[in-house]
């Protein structure tokens, strides 16, 4: 139900009559909505996500770094309030939520139906990763922490093992599930210990890129940016544009994969390690997103279905990457033009 009105939104912004509300379709964290006004069109996003809240200085703060840089692409600046903040509180049913506007970007969500959509998407990741690669620390602002610490991935969440083992219910699922989580860790530990940390936006999916026909127009949802390695970026990127599943069992779509790779590889190369770490960074990258699901079901956002879900996803992709990180690798690097890569 759409809870919040027009006079919510009129009270905290300047708009120009008249002003009418849409909601968009339900996200995964949070509400967004569509506000047309006499002037064009804007986009009003509403946290009920913890995390996210938590970090909206942040990633407001990058937004407007961002948006000067020389990026061909828009991100979503937020726009000042009457008041001169960018996020203000707006009552939904019984809670106050934060909430934030900025404009609208053209397009549409990205689809993983071409290979020339899934290079443009690899080509704008590699773009932003420039352009993040140049961000400097903001005084009074925390850069949160993105991947890498499987204990506080949600504050709900103290105790990973524990969390999983009430939830799970299947003793052995459970199990494998902490065994998976125990050899990241260590795989995570060793791949990273040299590596220097930047801001990454650890959410480079499909739904997160705006398209006109093969071009990319703007890059969304900043929420869990923030501090990590560039080849997390790349590795989400390749599951989100290049892996599917069906029936819970994982598959590559390698012409998509590949042209995602070669899309970001081609502007801006990863060393031999990194792409030798692609497949512990996707198992993190799975890890991390089940243990955030398990704290939103605490928040009383999720079901047990959603956790059995996420559950049977990362053990899919776990599957999938024991029978082929070896080929995964070995592409991407002769892609990347460095030949073949030792597999970790």
């Amino acid at each position: 139900m759409n809870d919040i009105t027009t006079h919510d939104v009129e009270r905290h912004w300047h708009l120009v009559p008249p002003v009418r509300l849409q909601l968009v379709e339900q996200g995964t964290n949070n509400r967004s909505f569509i506000v047309s006004t006499g002037e064009g069109d804007f986009f009003l996003k509403t946290y009920r996500n913890q995390m996210a809240r938590d970090r909206l200085a942040f990633e407001h703060a990058l937004l407007r770094v961002l948006d000067e840089s020389p990026l061909p692409f828009a991100v979503p600046v937020p726009i000042a309030s009457r008041s001169g903040v960018t996020m203000v509180k707006i009552r939904s049913g019984q809670e106050l939520v934060l909430a934030s506007l900025s404009a609208v970007i053209p397009g549409r969500p990205a689809r993983r139906e071409s290979p020339a959509k899934s290079h443009a998407c690899g080509e704008a990741l590699a773009m932003l990763s420039d352009a993040l690669a140049s961000v400097q620390a903001t005084p009074g602002i925390a850069v949160p922490d993105t991947y890498g610490d499987l204990d506080r991935v949600h504050p709900l969440i103290s105790n990973p093992a524990e969390m999983v083992h009430h939830h799970i219910g299947d003793a052995g699922l459970a199990h494998t599930l902490m065994t998976i989580l125990s050899a990241t860790k260590d795989e995570w530990a060793h791949a990273t210990a040299s590596w220097t940390e930047r801001v990454i936006h650890s959410d480079f999916y499909p739904s997160n890129v705006m398209m006109e026909n093969d071009r990319v127009t703007g890059v969304v949802d900043f929420e869990f940016a923030g501090s990590g390695y560039r080849v997390m970026d790349f590795s989400i990127g390749l599951v989100a544009f290049g892996l599917t599943s069906r029936d819970h069992e994982a598959e590559a779509l390698w012409p998509l994969l590949e042209a995602f790779a070669h899309g970001y590889l081609h502007r801006q190369s990863l060393s031999e390690d990194e792409l030798a770490a692609t497949p512990v960074m996707i198992r993190m990258r799975e890890l991390t997103s089940f243990l955030h699901w398990l704290g939103r079901m605490e928040q009383g956002l999720a079901t047990l279905d959603d956790i059995h879900d996420r559950a049977r996803r990362l053990l899919s992709l776990d599957n999938w990457l024991d029978r082929n990180q070896g080929e995964l690798v070995r592409r991407l690097g002769a892609i990347n033009g460095v030949g073949p890569v030792r597999d970790r």
